[in-house]
C-alpha cells in the first residue's frame, strides 16, 4: 500500500473524539436544536438574475434552437440570457452563430411569458424580425426603461415578417402603414401553391408584381370607409378584376425596398389582409 492510500485508510477509520457523557449530551442537544439551512438547486438562469440589479432578461425567438436552447421561443433558456454588465439598465446579447435566414424575436422577463416586450416596446407586443447571413455578428440591446430592442451589426431587421401589416382594401388599392419599412420600391407576391419563402433578403416562390405608390394617399371615400387606415400609404394595383380575383386565392406577401446607389435593400416583407378587396370584387359582381 502506498503512502497516499495508507493515509486515506487511517483517516477513514479514525475514531470520533471521546467526550464525557454530560458534555456529549449537551453537544448532541445543541446540534439537534440548531436550524439547518437547506439549499435548493440553483438554475443557470437564476445565477444570471442574481448578477444583475434588474430583472432576468431573455432574448427569445425562432433562432434559439440554433444557439443552444432546447427549442424555439424558450423564455427560460440561459443560453440566450441578456446581461447588464455595468448596471445601467441596458441588457445585451451578442452572437455570430445564427444561420442564414429570417427570424422573429422579442424579450421576456424573469424566465416566463407573464412579462414580455415586442415591437415599439409594447407589453406583449408583436415580434421583431431579423434577416441574417451565416457568420454575421449581431448584437441585441434591450433598454429596460423604454423596453425597446436595437439590433447592431451586419444583419438587417425587416419590418412586418410574420405579420399581416398590409391591407388590400379594394380591387385596385393596397394600404400599408407609413412606418412599414422604407423606400419607394414595392411589389406584390402571389404563390398559387403556397411556396413563398424569405431567406435573408431573397424572396422565392413567386414573381414580383410591381406596385406604385399613390402620392395623394387613400381617396376620401376610402378614408371614410376605413377611418382607422386614413393615414396609411396607398399603393396602386394595376390588374384586371379577373386577375385580381385569381391572385386573391393565392398565398400573398408584400415587399418594400430602399434603393441606394443602385442597390436594393429589403426593408419590409409582410402578409396581407384581403377582406376589403374580396368585398369590393364580389359586392360589385352581385350588383351587376
Amino acid at each position: 500500500m502506498n503512502s497516499t492510500s495508507a493515509t486515506f485508510s487511517a483517516r477513514q477509520h479514525h475514531s470520533p473524539p471521546q467526550y464525557p457523557k454530560r458534555t456529549w449530551r449537551r453537544w448532541l442537544t445543541a446540534l439537534t436544536a440548531t436550524p439547518v439551512l437547506v439549499l435548493a438547486p440553483v438554475s443557470p438562469l437564476a445565477l444570471v438574475a442574481a448578477s444583475a440589479n434588474g430583472p432576468t432578461v431573455t432574448l427569445v425567438g425562432s433562432f434559439q434552437d440554433e444557439l443552444g436552447c432546447g427549442t424555439e421561443w424558450e423564455a427560460s433558456c440561459a443560453a440566450t440570457a441578456m446581461t447588464d454588465a455595468d448596471g445601467d439598465g441596458t441588457y445585451e446579447f451578442a452572437t455570430d452563430k445564427i444561420p442564414t435566414g429570417t427570424y422573429e424575436f422579442k424579450v421576456a422577463h424573469n424566465g416566463g411569458w407573464d412579462e414580455n416586450y415586442g415591437l415599439g416596446g409594447a407589453l406583449g407586443g408583436g415580434n421583431y424580425s431579423l434577416s441574417v447571413k451565416s457568420g454575421d455578428s449581431v448584437t441585441f440591446s434591450y433598454d429596460s426603461t423604454t423596453h425597446l430592442v436595437q439590433v447592431d451589426g451586419t444583419s438587417a431587421t425587416i419590418a412586418g415578417v410574420g405579420q399581416s401589416k398590409a391591407q388590400w382594401i379594394s380591387a385596385d388599392t393596397i394600404a400599408i402603414p407609413r412606418d412599414l419599412g422604407s423606400g419607394e420600391s414595392y411589389a406584390l407576391y402571389a404563390s398559387k401553391d403556397a411556396k413563398l419563402r424569405l431567406d435573408g433578403e431573397e424572396i422565392s416562390g413567386a414573381k414580383p408584381i410591381e406596385l406604385k405608390g399613390v402620392i395623394s394617399g387613400l381617396t376620401e371615400a376610402q378614408r371614410k370607409k376605413f377611418p382607422h387606415l386614413a393615414d396609411y400609404r396607398a399603393l396602386r394595383v394595376n390588374m384586371s378584376r379577373e386577375v385580381t380575383a385569381a391572385v386573391l386565392r393565392s398565398q400573398l406577401a408584400l415587399a418594400r425596398w430602399d434603393v441606394q446607389d443602385g442597390a436594393k435593400k429589403l426593408t419590409a416583407f409582410t402578409a396581407l389582409q384581403t377582406s376589403g378587396a374580396i368585398d369590393d370584387l364580389y359586392a360589385t359582381a352581385l350588383q351587376k
